[in-house]
């Protein structure tokens, strides 16, 4: 099984926002966006990683993807898959598992 890999994007400040400096020498609420890459080195289409930080102690890991990727996740109808996957994890090891078996169903259908 092939096993993606997360290579950083870029940092979203939402303290900016709300009128504040951005400083990383404070807590600040943001996210982290995460690229997805094949084992090849190849950019992966339509799925990427989120790492959600908030100052009030809440930080999860977020898949986000386009709507090719819908039929995956538990909002779509259960009875027309039979696996369903979060959007929401807590830690990166556990999205990036979850992100490479969607990434495979989808290569194998």
């Amino acid at each position: 099984m092939e096993k993606l890999k997360m290579r950083y994007d870029y940092k979203h400040s939402y303290s900016s926002e709300f009128g504040r400096t951005f400083s990383c020498e404070k807590e600040e609420d943001y996210l982290k966006s995460y690229s997805l890459i094949d084992n090849n080195g190849k950019f992966v289409f339509g799925l990427w990683i989120e790492f959600h930080h908030s100052s009030n102690g809440w930080q999860k890991y977020r898949i986000r993807y386009y709507d090719m990727y819908d039929k995956y996740f538990e909002e779509s109808d259960s009875s027309k898959r039979s696996e369903t996957f979060k959007e929401f994890y807590t830690s990166k090891k556990e999205a990036l598992e979850v992100a490479t078996k969607i990434y495979m169903l989808n290569k194998a259908a």
